[in-house]
């Protein structure tokens, strides 16, 4: 059985390149010259169709908000389920094995 790992309790406990290697392993595509000084960036969203960018992203924290559809935000094993249509243990399970945690 998977423990939860006390780095999925608290969004800030993420390192940005962790953050950036989730989101290049989902396939999110984001620019580098288009973040602010606090991490956030408008992209297209990778959750549905979107002509124009509406999709908060914070590549520090793994945080997220659609802005066109209020009720979608989280964090970045949230953000983990939507992408690959997985359950909140799955998605963990999946980012343990890409950050190569030690689930013990």
């Amino acid at each position: 059985m998977i423990k939860t790992h006390p780095k999925f309790r608290v969004a800030e406990s993420f390192q940005p390149h962790e953050v950036r290697l989730i989101l290049n392993l989902l396939g999110i595509k984001w620019n580098p010259n288009k973040v602010s000084s606090s991490g956030w960036t408008l992209i297209s969203s990778p959750l549905r169709i979107d002509k124009h960018p509406s999709f908060g992203l914070n590549i520090r924290k793994g945080w997220f908000k659609d802005h066109a559809r209020p009720d979608i935000k989280g964090d970045i094993i949230t953000l983990i389920q939507y992408v690959k249509g997985s359950n909140r243990r799955e998605a963990e399970r999946w980012a343990l094995s890409i950050l190569n945690l030690n689930q013990n």
